[in-house]
């Protein structure tokens, strides 16, 4: 069962992820409110996949993510944000992290880093890769 962190400092967001993704076959094994927050509880915990919001208070997760790749380099990151492309394909792609999933979307929808390594099991079917 893949082991899923939750990094938001919206209680409202963390709330809807776990709904989400809480299930039989996936585990929420932690939750964070801040990038500091985020690299205590995933070194902690070491989860197999990191839900990141990219605007938090104090550190925000760009910067979290470069810390938590460096020192748990097979983890993966996915951004959880409301901005577009290429803004979040780019910081993904610097920062080491798999992908991003839009928040403001109406069905789920995520694009994939283009330095991202992925397994095929690791990305849902309606992911698509970042535009140029």
């Amino acid at each position: 069962m893949p082991r899923i962190a939750l990094v938001d400092d919206d209680e409202s967001v963390r709330r809807t992820l776990r709904s989400q993704f809480d299930h039989d076959d996936l585990g929420i094994v932690g939750e964070a409110a801040d990038g500091f927050e985020a690299i205590e509880v995933v070194l902690a915990l070491k989860p197999d996949v990191v839900l990141m919001d990219v605007r938090m208070p104090g550190m925000n997760g760009f910067e979290a993510t470069r810390q938590i790749k460096h020192q748990l380099p097979f983890t993966q990151v996915i951004f959880v944000t409301v901005y577009d492309e290429p803004h979040p394909s780019r910081s993904a792609e610097e920062t080491g992290a798999y992908a991003y999933l839009l928040k403001d979307s109406s069905q789920s929808s995520c694009a994939t880093s283009s330095s991202a390594r992925p397994r095929p099991s690791s990305r849902s079917a309606n992911c698509e890769r970042p535009r140029n």
